[in-house]
């Protein structure tokens, strides 16, 4: 089958990017042609992973019998019409009404822009769209009332809907016929989450100088940060990392709080961050840490990497923190736990998102995992103290987290549920 993907892509930072960049080489695999039309090139830095030379060969690929090719828009000056935008729309159906002409099915990932496009050029070449929401978009963009009367509309034209069990009720709402929706079966993580490499090697950490040093960050934050990116992780302690967009619904100053504490009584450890977001919120991260010494000298700051770099990191961390908490949107369920649990470092998590995962009853404190409440900085700070000073601990709640994860992700019947149901509809099966 020939499939067109309108979505996000890498180096767009996120879960949505990253699921479509291994869906379509999960399609590919199969023996699908898969064409990715995207502005992904575009991004801008808040949100761009860090790319190397090797990284930009895998966003495509050459199977037995299938392919992806990517289809990028090209750059433009923004402001060339006023009001000033990037008309990201408009390029993307230039670009999609080419590559689709000889697809069998056009799926649109993420509704805006990308449903937008895709369904637009469904019209146009008269194809079926196939559309995959994300939580953001139907949970928060569809609140805006000129958003949703559009949205409205892909849910009328569209062939089917990808979506979850919970989420039924909130696309008929936005006008979804109940017998275009179509069921996402639950699969396993990719296979890489269970295999680290060591992290980060030389070359990393130059790029990431070479990142943080020309970008937008405030002078002042520029100059301190450089010095922090020097350092290795000293391999003869305990390394606790985190990973993820900055900000306080993410834990991130919960963390940080609690490890300058532990840093000034003098618990040994390194602290790897992998982290971005937009420039106001990384910059107050960044300045917060630079402003505790203590913490600051056992820190090292990475930007977002590629998604099938993550499990290099998460090898070198012995524990990894997950810690979002007040989430304003009530449904939305990461799947990090999961990839920190398949990676054997031990998970320190947030209790609000342990209830959310379907194996919250296996979630055993101080057994497979480390069950925290962010915004109790006593409670954080004591827990990550017994983790980070007891040898056998840290490696005990790892080791077990490990095998919850083995049985947990065992028992799917599919690599890709998203491959599943693409494949599916196009086959008409």
């Amino acid at each position: 089958m020939r499939i067109c993907i309108v979505g996000k892509y890498p180096p767009i930072q996120g879960g949505v990017s990253k699921e479509t960049y291994y869906t379509c080489h999960e399609l590919a695999k199969r023996g699908h042609q898969v064409s990715v039309v995207t502005n992904c090139f575009e991004v801008e830095d808040d949100f761009r992973v860090l790319m190397r030379d090797s990284d930009h060969k895998q966003l495509e690929g050459q199977y037995e019998n299938g392919e992806v090719k990517v289809y990028a828009t090209s750059t433009m000056l923004v402001g060339n019409h006023i009001p000033m935008s990037n008309p990201f729309v408009s390029k993307m159906i230039g670009t999609a009404t080419e590559v689709a002409k000889g697809c069998d099915v056009i799926v649109g990932w993420y509704l805006e822009p990308y449903g937008v496009v895709a369904t637009i050029v469904g019209s146009i070449l008269r194809k079926p769209v196939l559309l995959r929401h994300a939580g953001s978009d139907i949970g928060r963009l569809s609140d805006n009332p000129d958003l949703a009367k559009t949205y409205s509309l892909l849910m009328e034209k569209a062939s089917g809907v990808i979506t979850r069990t919970p989420l039924n009720e909130r696309l008929i709402a936005l006008g979804l016929n109940e017998e275009k929706l179509i069921q996402g079966r639950p699969s396993c993580l990719v296979p890489n989450f269970s295999k680290g490499h060591p992290f980060p090697d030389p070359e990393l950490i130059d790029a990431s100088k070479e990142r943080f040093l020309s970008g937008k960050l405030p002078e002042k934050i520029r100059g301190r940060l450089s010095s922090r990116l020097n350092e290795s992780p000293d391999p003869d302690i305990p390394t606790i990392g985190i990973y993820g967009k900055v900000g306080g619904v993410k834990g991130s100053y919960d963390l940080i709080n609690a490890l300058s504490r532990l840093a000034e009584q003098g618990v040994k450890f390194n602290f790897l961050s992998l982290v971005g977001g937009r420039h106001p919120g990384l910059s107050r991260y960044l300045n917060t840490i630079l402003e505790m010494p203590a913490l600051a000298e056992k820190t090292l700051i990475l930007p977002f990497i590629a998604p099938w770099r993550v499990p290099d990191f998460l090898g070198a961390c012995q524990a990894t923190c997950f810690l979002e908490r007040d989430f304003p949107i009530t449904f939305h369920t990461p799947q990090v736990p999961r990839e920190i649990l398949a990676s054997g470092s031990s998970l320190v998590l947030s209790r609000e998102i342990a209830n959310k995962q379907n194996f919250s009853d296996s979630l055993v404190d101080s057994k497979n995992v480390i069950l925290v409440d962010p915004k109790d900085n006593d409670d954080l700070r004591k827990k990550l103290k017994i983790l980070l000073t007891d040898q056998d601990l840290l490696r005990s709640v790892g080791y077990h987290g490990g095998c919850l994860s083995r049985i947990w992700e065992g028992q799917f019947a599919s690599r890709s549920g998203m491959a599943d149901a693409i494949e599916s509809f196009s086959l008409g099966t």
